[in-house]
């Protein structure tokens, strides 16, 4: 015998029934933190689907994978050997529930890696060949071929082979990982996502026949609701209510055990992208009709509590789980129809919208709406560039602004006169602002304003603000290239163009050229340092036109920078005593507004003018620019 020729196997995923209550409707979904098991609505008889799959068989066969010879055994050293096609697609995926159980069928092309420490090599890859499209039971291909060694042998396998960053080995310690930003084409699972695992202890050498029982080392939530009126779904966000119990990430599993060690980094939030056939952003759904998505979350041996959220074009309602889920299994959640979207539910989102984000989303990456000269909301026309408060800006959804402090005693900050805001009242509304809301992070780009007092005391006083004096010294962050939300959340990011005495805290914007189109800058932090773009054309002579196609070429560098690389693009315009800021704003807001709806894409850091002001197209530009991160791919890291 020279060896195994062929391998089949079958794969089911069994209905187990945990429930037999009944549960009532409800024609709205609320957002108190009420059960899913008992506020959806549905009957929990159907509601859980356990994954048990069984009977991957390793026979050895002659030229046919039917002929099997029982009378063969594998002496060590003997090569196993497989053969097939090689493909490095992987498209294993649930079938539709049937007889209680619901089959996971492969297709050509699906990989396997299979470790064992006893053999050699200790990992093999093998590829899969199928029958026919859709098959329960498959071949394994020509892959990297292992051999018998001495003892007994430990054997462990990882579907798919092609999971990013996966390794598998021979002691059964698995380390891969799950996207915390996910997609659902057509209500479908992606099928790279559905993780399979297999382990097998103290086979003999001489066994003629290796069985491999697969189990998920992935949790479906298979989430269904119904459009009380006619709407466009961008996204599905999944939120863990417990702090540290991560979703998706870098993980490692312990296949022997069955146990989900260490999550690294990671997110307590997964996001799925509702796309529609053709991979266009956005599911449009008319009043009446139902929509499914699919998110996978890493296996816990418990999730105490989960909140579903469905994000919309016109706002977000969703519901929290405050009963535990057992890991490993496929949970149908449905939410019912959900109520019309109003001024509250649009509200809500944008005045919390970075929750709805993964934690290891690139804070270079997002789309983050700020505002040039944020405490000017208290001036005259000519100097005025905001018209809401500060903290009227947090809640409206901005997350960047522009101070620009004093060399005074009180950092009193400036725009040609006092806006009667000092620097440190500026950091208090943020302060209080991420107490009640510590999913929100805030970017602080600052400068000195040379309109009072000197460059000596605002260095001396800024340094000892931000190193000592400030009662929020602990919500100050500092820079690094690949910061992110995760590690935002709750804190202050001091980006300055001016020095001052002390440490450096948060980041140091290391030039700043005055009234340029275009400018190649960076941000530093020791020997930390990303590239920053900057478009911040002001001055009087430019022209409101001009102004317009610089903001729009900004737009466009938005959508190709690397995703570590940061900009800032203004649309501010300080033209001739006939106009103010606001006047040119009532231009530049809905043109660059209309130019950003009709070319999605991650757009850094807009800092507007009248941020929130409907007067201006301010709210509709504010809200254009959150909308990129629901709307588009958001690169996170791993």
């Amino acid at each position: 015998m020279t060896g195994l020729e062929s391998i089949s196997f079958l794969m089911i995923l069994q209905m187990t029934i945990i429930s037999t209550m009944k549960m009532n409707s409800s024609p709205t979904v609320s957002t108190t933190a009420e059960p899913l098991t008992s506020a959806i609505g549905i009957d929990m008889r159907y509601g859980i689907v356990v994954f048990s799959l069984f009977g991957l068989a390793i026979a050895s066969t002659g030229c046919s994978r039917d002929a099997v010879d029982v009378d063969s055994s594998a002496d060590a050293g003997r090569a196993i050997r497989f053969e097939g096609r090689c493909d490095d697609a992987t498209r294993a995926v649930p079938g539709d529930p049937a007889d209680g159980k619901v089959p996971v069928y492969w297709c050509d092309g699906d990989a396997v890696s299979v470790a064992c420490a006893q053999a050699t090599p200790s990992v093999g890859r093998y590829v899969l060949t199928c029958p026919d499209e859709f098959s329960v039971s498959a071949s394994f291909g020509s892959g990297d071929s292992q051999q018998w060694g001495e003892g007994l042998h430990d054997f462990y396998a990882f579907s798919p082979a092609d999971a990013p960053d996966l390794e598998i080995s021979g002691d059964g310690i698995v380390k891969a990982s799950l996207p915390s930003v996910q997609e659902c084409r057509d209500g479908l699972l992606d099928p790279a996502l559905l993780y399979l695992a297999s382990a097998e202890e103290g086979i003999s050498p001489g066994s003629s026949v290796v069985t491999l029982h697969f189990r998920p080392v992935v949790t479906l939530l298979d989430i269904s609701f119904a459009a009380s009126e006619a709407t466009e779904v961008r996204q599905i966000v999944v939120r863990s209510t417990q702090a540290g119990e991560k979703l998706a990430g870098t993980f490692v599993y312990d296949l022997g055990a069955d146990r989900l060690g260490r999550v690294d980094g990671g997110s307590n939030v997964v996001a799925v992208r509702m796309l529609q056939s053709d991979g266009t952003p956005g599911v449009k759904l008319a009043a009446g009709e139902s929509c499914r998505a699919i998110a996978v979350v890493l296996s816990q041996s418990s999730f105490v509590g989960l909140r579903v959220d469905v994000v919309t074009a016109a706002g977000v309602a969703g519901r929290s789980c405050a009963e535990p889920l057992v890991g490993g299994k496929r949970y149908a959640i449905e939410l019912g129809a959900l109520p019309a979207m109003n001024d509250a539910a649009r509200r809500k989102l944008y005045a919390s919208w970075m929750s709805y984000l993964p934690d290891d989303a690139l804070l270079s990456a997002l789309s983050i709406p700020g505002t040039h000269d944020a405490a000017t909301s208290t001036l005259n026309l000519w100097s005025k560039c905001q018209s809401l408060s500060l903290g009227a800006q947090l809640n409206a959804g901005v997350r960047c602004f522009d101070l620009r402090p004093t060399g005074t005693d009180d950092l009193m900050i400036y725009h040609g006169t006092s806006t009667g805001v000092t620097f440190d009242e500026a950091i208090a509304a943020m302060d209080r602002y991420l107490a009640a809301c510590p999913s929100e992070g805030c970017i602080v780009q600052m400068q000195r304003q040379g309109d009072a007092g000197n460059d000596a005391t605002f260095r001396s006083r800024m340094g000892d603000y931000l190193n000592s004096s400030s009662a929020y010294r602990d919500r100050f962050v500092d820079f690094r290239p690949d910061l992110t939300l995760g590690e935002l959340r709750g804190k202050i990011l001091v980006l300055t163009r001016s020095d001052y005495d002390g440490a450096l805290v948060g980041g140091k914007i290391a030039s700043w050229q005055d009234d340029v189109t275009d400018q190649i800058s960076s941000i530093v932090n020791g020997s930390a340092s990303a590239k920053l773009f900057i478009q911040d054309k002001y001055g009087g002579t430019t022209g409101i036109d001009n102004k317009k196609n610089a903001i729009i070429a900004y737009l466009d560098k938005a959508r190709g920078k690397a995703e570590s690389e940061w900009l800032f693009n203004f649309t501010s315009l300080a033209t001739a005593v006939v106009t103010t800021p606001k006047t040119n704003a009532r231009t530049l807001n809905p043109a660059t507004c209309d130019y950003l709806k009709a070319h999605p894409g991650c757009t850094g850091v807009v800092m507007m003018d009248f941020a929130g002001d409907t007067d201006v197209s301010g709210d509709e530009l504010l809200r254009a620019i959150i909308d990129q991160n629901f709307y588009c791919h958001l690169p996170c890291v791993r």
